[in-house]
């Protein structure tokens, strides 16, 4: 039964009334990925109301890159084996299926260990070489070192979630990830504030508040994983480690970690050229990136649910299908983040008003928020035509959009408006950085699709 049901839902991807099949299809990434982005917006709201707030938030902009890199990796691991299991599910390889999700499952592991370690021993080296500031190594180093002790909530959930997925079910992996950001939420003022019998705990509390949401989320899709899911047994007695299956995981999750990635490293540069001028500009771009996101991933989860209709019909040959609904993503993405752009700056007082915590701190956020906000208008095509090259196998296109659009042309365009007109400039780096990206590659990505279909068809 459940296989019927399976291929059923994979004929409507060649099949179904387009638009209503994207809504249906995008809808839960998109949803998913914007309770992920809440996590790090609400800390930073609640530690803005904290003493000392601007280092505080200072520390956790120096954070953020090193939580993008864990995400890199969870997430390389999660759609890897995802894409395995998917696959052997339809060839109705129960053995293989139960291989790839063990070998995913104790990959997740590791790199927990991984993490574990390097956060005990590594994450005080880590600040002292961006900063001399006592207070803000302090408050970073708790921080960093919790988020990546604990770090085994989030990698192993995203892993449990994407085989879950790859399933068919959508419903638990969302109601894990409600888990976690409800929460964050609720903890978060209790560890932070101390109110009632919870100890005042600052910064250290956000960061355990945020664990022990990514702890219980993992709890329960592990629950679902191991006793309520028919198709999938993970079992490290009848399925040992193979090193040609954690080869193919990785590789297939390679596009998605190099994404995360670059990111990463691009948040550390750019804290780089910010620690020349002040720790309030540090904080302001940690909260002005973490907003961004918030936008960027409702975007990233619409190219999620895209791909899969995307990539069936390119294999299908069906030429009009897909690029309908390339249009419809490209339409949809840019309208998202237009509308995302209008909102930023008619709310831009009450944005600022939330974060800002002295005259200078929202004299800063003002123009950053106002300047990032322009990139807004090139992320969607971007990531869109991201997505499209991977639809049709073309992984190189891909990975070079994620590094121009960040370390090719952002970070440059960084250090030069810096250097020629101050610190007000350096945040147009963003927009500088997607609109270049766009403009080479659209006509490239144009090029390619024609050339894969006089080629294939």
């Amino acid at each position: 039964m459940s296989q019927e049901i399976s291929q059923s839902k994979t004929e409507r991807l060649g099949t179904g009334p387009l638009a209503k099949l994207l809504v249906g299809m995008c809808v839960p990434p998109m949803f998913g990925m914007l309770v992920q982005a809440l996590y790090n917006i609400v800390d930073s709201i609640y530690i803005s109301r904290i003493e000392d707030s601007e280092k505080a938030l200072s520390a956790l902009s120096y954070v953020f890159p090193v939580q993008t890199c864990i995400t890199a990796f969870s997430l390389c691991v999660a759609m890897g084996t995802s894409i395995l299991v998917s696959k052997h599910l339809g060839e109705r390889d129960k053995e293989q299926t139960n291989s790839v999700a063990t070998n995913g499952f104790c990959l997740a592991i590791i790199n927990a260990i991984f993490f574990m370690i390097v956060g005990i021993f590594f994450s005080k080296l880590y600040f002292s070489m961006f900063t001399n500031d006592t207070a803000i190594i302090r408050y970073g180093t708790v921080y960093m070192r919790i988020i990546m002790v604990f770090s085994f909530g989030v990698l192993i959930e995203a892993t449990c979630s994407r085989i879950i997925q790859g399933t068919g079910n959508m419903k638990d992996p969302l109601i894990s990830q409600m888990i976690g950001v409800v929460t964050n939420i609720v903890l978060d003022p209790l560890f932070i504030y101390g109110i009632g019998f919870f100890p005042k705990l600052g910064v250290t509390g956000a960061a355990i508040a945020t664990v022990i949401g990514q702890i219980l989320a993992m709890l329960y899709l592990t629950r679902i994983l191991f006793t309520k899911t028919e198709n999938v047994e993970i079992s490290i007695r009848h399925n040992k480690l193979n090193r040609k299956t954690i080869g193919e995981i990785i590789q297939l999750g390679l596009p998605v970690f190099s994404q995360e990635f670059f990111t990463s490293i691009a948040g550390v540069l750019f804290n780089g050229i910010l620690s020349m001028y002040s720790a309030t500009a540090i904080a302001v771009y940690g909260i002005g990136y973490k907003l961004q996101q918030l936008l960027f991933l409702l975007v990233a989860g619409m190219s999620l649910g895209g791909l899969p209709v995307l990539s069936y019909n390119f294999g299908a040959k069906n030429k009009d299908r897909l690029l309908r609904c390339l249009k419809y993503l490209l339409i949809a993405s840019t309208a998202l983040m237009i509308i995302g752009l209008l909102a930023f700056n008619v709310f831009l007082n009450q944005i600022v008003g939330l974060f800002a915590t002295s005259t200078e701190m929202g004299e800063i956020a003002q123009i950053a928020f106002r300047s990032i906000s322009f990139s807004f208008i090139f992320i969607g095509a971007n990531t869109i035509i991201m997505v499209a090259f991977q639809s049709v196998g073309k992984y190189i296109p891909s990975l070079l959009i994620t590094s121009f659009r960040v370390l090719v042309l952002a970070i440059p365009a960084a250090w030069i408006l810096g250097k020629a007109f101050g610190l007000d400039a350096i945040w147009l780096a963003f927009a500088v950085g997607e609109g270049l990206c766009c403009a080479i590659f659209s006509p490239v990505a144009y090029k390619i699709f024609h050339s894969v279909w006089n080629t294939d068809n």
